[in-house]
């Protein structure tokens, strides 16, 4: 351990200067403190010849002693004659296809081919639909790791805006559903579509009561209420509905200082 030349206070104190500047380890690993503050962690080593540098990562996410680590094993990489550069990006290729066999996609076609026997043609059909139309063109790709509440809010306000609440509410069960899956094949920690429901929200909408436009419709009803066989309180309200256009509740309320004779 001698061949180190930092330690922990140091790079913890290392402030920035007017221009960048490397503090060496030993063996080729160094700090680069630039000028903006930030604090990087590179490994200057040769390959074949030509000299290259490898980007370790940020201090204080990777520490001096984990730092260290990582120049080890890059070490023992040149002694195997592998470059560390190139190990790296086979390690983050390799990591990328990873990711994308945990894309909201893959889970939802694994789900699919689970789930499908245990339903009806028709409502696989629906469902395929559902889901191919309003979630894969946005978050298909996207692993369901990094997938937050509201991409799937987001989602759902689409359908929300065409007017097709029930659409919305039922999309919002699949997703859950098939989140829920990942989860409990341990592929997710925590659930971000519990009650996914209760994010769907729609604009009051004012209904209208029928109302009778038709001249000769609106002649049969004054002739209806004309031949009327009920209690006099009943036929003197219809009697008076259609000359004064107030509300049933109105009319049966009305006082008579509240008529004009």
């Amino acid at each position: 351990m001698g061949r180190y030349k930092l330690n922990a206070f140091q790079v913890e104190k290392l402030a920035p200067l007017a221009r960048d500047k490397k503090y060496f380890d030993g063996a080729g690993l160094f700090l680069l403190v630039k000028k903006s503050g930030s604090k990087l962690w590179r490994y200057k080593y040769s390959f074949a010849g030509k000299e290259k540098t490898l980007s370790i990562g940020p201090y204080p996410l990777v520490s001096l002693k984990k730092a260290r680590e990582f120049h080890t094993q890059a070490m023992e990489m040149l002694l195997e004659g592998k470059d560390p550069s190139i190990e790296k990006q086979k390690q983050r290729h390799q990591q990328s296809l990873d990711s994308n066999e945990l894309t909201f996609e893959s889970i939802y076609r694994a789900w699919r081919d689970v789930r499908a026997p245990q339903l009806a043609p028709a409502t696989q059909k629906k469902n395929s639909c559902l889901v191919e139309k309003n979630l894969l063109p946005y978050i298909g790709m996207r692993s369901i790791t990094d997938l937050t509440r509201i991409d799937f809010v987001i989602c759902l306000d689409r359908v929300v805006a065409r007017g097709a609440i029930s659409t919305a509410k039922r999309l919002a069960t699949l997703a859950h559903t098939i989140m829920l899956y990942a989860a409990n094949r341990g592929l997710l920690d925590k659930l971000c579509t519990t009650d996914l429901q209760k994010a769907i929200y729609q604009a009051q909408v004012s209904n209208h009561y029928a109302a009778i436009t038709n001249p000769k419709e609106f002649g049969k009803l004054l002739v209806k209420i004309e031949n009327y066989q009920g209690s006099f309180e009943i036929r003197s309200a219809l009697a008076l509905a259609p000359m004064l256009f107030q509300r049933p509740g109105e009319v049966l309320a009305m006082e008579w200082s509240e008529v004009d004779l």
